[in-house]
This record gives C-alpha cells, sequence and structure tokens, in this order.
C-alpha cells in the first residue's frame, strides 16, 4: 500500500507533538510523539508502507518490522479515512486519486493510540499546550493598505490607506515564517489585489509550504489569479453584505460592487477554489443578512455573520454609528438560532457553560500566542484592526519580536482574570471578551477598558440563550 498527504493537507512536528490540519475541511489532529513521527514520514510523493515502516523502524527498540508495519498501516489508514491522505495500491494510483475538489468531511472518529486531546477541541488544546511556551501557528500579511472600496464600517481609516507592502519585505518574512514552522498564512488589504506584485507573491508562499488565505472583495479577479488558485493551497474569504445590489454598493461606496462580487464567487465555485462569504450586519443589511444565507446555502457555502463591528485602530468611533442597536442584535440572535439546527445543537448542549474558575483562568484568545500579523509598513500587531505596535520587521527579526517585544510578553500575560470587574459577572459565559475591541473603544487605547456596550450584548446573549433552553429543552 502507498500513502502521500493530501495537497492540501499540512503538518507541522512542534517538540513533542505533531499537527496535522487540512484547513478547506476545518478539520485537524494533535499526536504525540511516535504519531508526529509516523505524519513527518509522509510527503506529497507517495510511498510504500514498506519503505516508509523501514524508515521508522530505526527510531523504535524492541519492535518488529511486522507490528511497525501493522501498527503504521493502522494509523495511516486512519487518516486517510478521515480526508488528510491519498492511498492507492501504486504511485501512480495515489496521484490519479488526487481529489480536485475539495470535500466538506470533517473528524468523526477518535484516534486513540496516538490521541493527545483527550476529547476537547484541537484549538482549545492548542491553546493550553501552548499557553506557557507560545508557538506561532498562523500570520497574516497586510500587502497593501490601499482599497478600490470604501466601506462605511471598516475599521481602517479611509486616509491611511495609502501603502503597499516592500518586496523585500514580503520575501523575508515568508523566509522566517518557514523557519518558524507556520502552517497558515492570511494576505489581506487593502484590498489584496491591488498590490502590483499580488500574483507573484501568492506563487511564493504556495511554493513555501503555506496554506494561503485571501481576504478580499474579489472585485479584481481575473483569470491569471484563478488558476493559481487551483491548487488546493488557497481558499477565499470574501465580504457578501445583501443580496440587494443597492444595499451592498451603499456599505462598499463602489458602485457595480455587488456584481462583482457575487459573480466572482460564481467563478471561483466553478473552478473548485474554496470560498467562504463574511457578512458583517450593520444598519444598511440588517434585514437583508437571510437572502446572504439562503444563497450561499443553495451554493454549499459557509456564511460568517459579525452583528457587532469593531471602531476604528485609530481609536476614533465615527464608524459606529451604523453598529446595531442592541435590540436588533437580539433579532438576528433569535432568527439564526430559530433557523440554524448547528446552533441550535451547540445551545442545547448540556457542556455550553464552563465552570467559572476555568474560564478566568484562561486567556482571551489566541493574539500573541498562536497568531500575529503586520501592516504593510511592517508593524507588528496581535492582530488585525488592533494597532498595538509590537515592533517593526524592517528593524527586528519575526523571532526576536515574537520572544522577546515587551509589547507581546504583556499581551501574553493578561487572561481573564485581569478584568476584575468582569469575575463574578453572571453573564460572563456569555461575553466574547476582545481587547481589540475593548482598545479601539478607549480614549487610551486600553485592551482593559470594558465598554458598557459589551456588558450590554453579555446580558443579551444570556438572556436569549436562556430563553431559547427554557422553551425548547
Amino acid at each position: 500500500m502507498y500513502y502521500k498527504l493530501k495537497a492540501n493537507t499540512f503538518f507541522r512536528n512542534y517538540n513533542n507533538i505533531g499537527y496535522i490540519v487540512n484547513i478547506p475541511n476545518n478539520s485537524d489532529r494533535v499526536v504525540n510523539e511516535s504519531g508526529a513521527l509516523f505524519l513527518s514520514l509522509l510527503s506529497y510523493k507517495a510511498q510504500s508502507l514498506k519503505e516508509l515502516s523501514n524508515i521508522a523502524l530505526n527510531k523504535f527498540v524492541n519492535v518488529s518490522l511486522i507490528e511497525l508495519q501493522n501498527d503504521m498501516k493502522d494509523f495511516y489508514d486512519r487518516f486517510y479515512f478521515e480526508d488528510f491522505l491519498i492511498r492507492g495500491e501504486s504511485e501512480k494510483e495515489c496521484d490519479n486519486l488526487e481529489k480536485i475538489s475539495i470535500s466538506n468531511a470533517t473528524i468523526k472518529n477518535q484516534f486513540n493510540s496516538y490521541e493527545m486531546q483527550n476529547n476537547i477541541g484541537t484549538q482549545e488544546f492548542l491553546e493550553k499546550y501552548f499557553a506557557k511556551n507560545p508557538k506561532l501557528l498562523s500570520f497574516q500579511i497586510e500587502l497593501t493598505s490601499k482599497c478600490n472600496e470604501r466601506c462605511i464600517h471598516c475599521y481602517i481609516p479611509h486616509e491611511d490607506k495609502l501603502y503597499n507592502i516592500d518586496d523585500n519585505l514580503y520575501y523575508s518574512v515568508i523566509k522566517q515564517l518557514k523557519d518558524i514552522g507556520i502552517i497558515s498564512i492570511s494576505l489581506s488589504g487593502g484590498e489584496p489585489m491591488l498590490h502590483p506584485n499580488f500574483l507573484e507573491f501568492l506563487k511564493y508562499a504556495q511554493d513555501s509550504d503555506f496554506y494561503v488565505k485571501v481576504f478580499t472583495n474579489l472585485t479584481l479577479l481575473n483569470e491569471e489569479i484563478i488558476k493559481l488558485m487551483q491548487n488546493n493551497r488557497t481558499s477565499v474569504y470574501v465580504s457578501l453584505y445583501s443580496m440587494n445590489e443597492v444595499n451592498h454598493d451603499a456599505i462598499t461606496q463602489m458602485k457595480g460592487s455587488f456584481n462583482k462580487t457575487k459573480s466572482n464567487i460564481l467563478k471561483l465555485i466553478e473552478n473548485n477554489i474554496p470560498v467562504y462569504i463574511n457578512c458583517p450586519i450593520m444598519d444598511y443589511n440588517k434585514n437583508d443578512y437571510n437572502e446572504v444565507y439562503k444563497w450561499a446555502k443553495d451554493l454549499n457555502l459557509e456564511v460568517r455573520v459579525d452583528y457587532d463591528i469593531m471602531a476604528r485602530c485609530d481609536l476614533t468611533t465615527d464608524n459606529l454609528e451604523h453598529r446595531l442597536k442592541t435590540k436588533e442584535m437580539e433579532n438576528i440572535i433569535i432568527n439564526i438560532l430559530d433557523n440554524n439546527k448547528e446552533n441550535q445543537k451547540q445551545t442545547a448542549s448540556k457542556e455550553l457553560n464552563k465552570d467559572k474558575e476555568y474560564t478566568s483562568d484562561r486567556d482571551l484568545c489566541g493574539a500573541c500566542i498562536t497568531s500575529c500579523c503586520i501592516d504593510a509598513k511592517g508593524n507588528v500587531y496581535p492582530c488585525t484592526g488592533w494597532n498595538y505596535n509590537c515592533g517593526n520587521l524592517n528593524e527586528t527579526s519575526l523571532k526576536d519580536i515574537w520572544e522577546k517585544s515587551p509589547q507581546m510578553l504583556y499581551i501574553r500575560s493578561l487572561n481573564r482574570k485581569d478584568f476584575k470587574e468582569c469575575i463574578d459577572c453572571k453573564d460572563i459565559d456569555y461575553c466574547f471578551m476582545c481587547m481589540a475591541k475593548n482598545a479601539n473603544e478607549s480614549k487610551t487605547g486600553n485592551p482593559l477598558e470594558i465598554n458598557n456596550h459589551f456588558c450590554d450584548v453579555a446580558r443579551m446573549n444570556r438572556q436569549v440563550i436562556e430563553n431559547w433552553r427554557e422553551k425548547n429543552l
């Protein structure tokens, strides 16, 4: 039997654990040291089980070749059935079986012999595992702050949309990320396709063994870009605000943007390129998101909504005039719960609420623990939308910033216990604590300063969910 990694499967060895992920399928798994060894032997070129076991035999003591082969076959077959690997009777058959389209498979089985997660989610496991020894797993690069749209809710001030990333800086960052062992990078803007070297940048990232996520409005998509994205190593995230052309274009302030975006979403689907729709909800489209859902569902696309837009990263809040009122948010959540079976399942779960002690101890998010980003000028930030400067890659290496930046170390030191007024709040389990949103709505940029608006939203979340559970359980 022959095995190989699927083109959209990525594996990294992190000290005593291994991490394998198929990003388009949103499926991943953490394995122990033995499992990591088995997976590290695989590549995108098919190899026979005999070849693989002969190499692995040198790493084990008092294990027969037959015993090891059987163990490896069972292990690889589990990952094959979960859509991480290709399996065939020959190298040629494996190559022929490489799937063009990306399925929607998710992990269903539990891997016993090599299981590391103890039935908690993979990302939660990694968050805990790397809490004391942070490891950069994902990174976002702003290729340009320039944009051909002027979205009314955008957290980037329009007057700051002036810069392209320097070519040498981009290539240097990619090399540094490869050395660090990153799996996934995101290319964003502004509108990333406005950068004159977007095609070259995308290809270089793909060739560096990264899975690439492109955040774009899709108005500039062309055949060259489509062709480059057809290698199962790129997915696209696009904002679609409404199926009403007038409302969508009113948000982007670019006439004709709806037709271009919608048309190019369909082109991506036709070419088997994974695409995900983001639908931020504000005053202009508060009655339109259901139609976006329905359109996307007919095309088997995932839609992600955000009903609470964030203030600008320069601490101005003019864009929040388009934010929904709390009652409007409540109506949207009720509507989503009434019509989304997956959300109903999660809301009905006995594990919906975690105990207070665990909640207060846990880190707030992955910012500066497993992820960070840079803008087009090389400034390193904890996350997009939060201009808390941790260093500049024109002056300092990413490794040094990640390990030594005082700002990074400060953010890393924070957890929920640092929000003193929140520890005993009855709404804490329904509060999405976000340091970036806090900072952007603080006059001093303080991530620990709680805005009453977020307290109102948490209270509303609790009431909606408790009412739904009382009514339906």
